[in-house]
């Protein structure tokens, strides 16, 4: 019996219905991505292997999990700035100008040298959650990506006078694993 059958009355899910959150960098309160995101993909999971010959057979044996990383594209706005609050998270993930450590030397004895760790990477991204819905805007799934952190930014690629389209900021995220939550329909939906 298919999914679509006239006893069953759930839809299926279906690709325009999800929203993605990201804490805001520049106030660390509510989320600022759900809004502006224009795509986001899902996680995919690689199980490796383990091969073994024994006379003229070979035989399989799984081994360790990999996770992707996944790509978040989403819309620069002027208001909120995109960009400035990308830029604010990176940032406050340990990366420094060089600049900043010349000023830090100057104004205190000891330079200021840290680096981008994972420790603030996750804390300052916090949860990154896609949440897939229904016709009626209930959740029917829900990911929660773990450990996540900015693996690369494209703050727009290329700007363009021919081109009328938005700019656009693509996020790598790399992340541990992810936890799935599926919430089941009522049949009155």
């Amino acid at each position: 019996m298919a999914f679509w059958s006239e006893t069953q009355t759930a839809d299926p899910k279906r690709q325009h219905r999800w929203l993605v959150q990201i804490a805001d960098p520049l106030n660390n309160v509510g989320r600022f991505i759900t809004w502006s995101a224009k795509s986001v993909q899902k996680p995919k999971m690689t199980i490796g292997e383990a091969e073994h010959k024994f006379i003229n057979h070979t035989f399989y044996y799984p081994g360790g999990v990999t996770y992707d990383p996944i790509t978040l594209t989403l819309v620069d706005p002027a208001n909120p700035h995109a960009t400035e609050a990308l830029y604010t998270l990176i940032r406050a993930s340990g990366y420094r100008l060089p600049g900043d450590i010349q000023q830090a030397n100057i104004a205190a004895d000891q330079p200021d040298v840290s680096t981008i760790s994972k420790r603030k990477g996750v804390a300052q991204l916090g949860s990154v959650i896609i949440q897939q819905l229904n016709g009626d805007g209930n959740e029917v799934e829900k990911i929660t990506l773990r450990n996540a952190w900015i693996k690369s930014v494209d703050f727009g690629g290329d700007l363009n006078y021919e081109n009328e389209g938005l700019v656009e900021i693509s996020l790598e995220l790399r992340f541990d694993w992810f936890d799935l939550e599926v919430f089941q329909p009522s049949l009155s939906e």
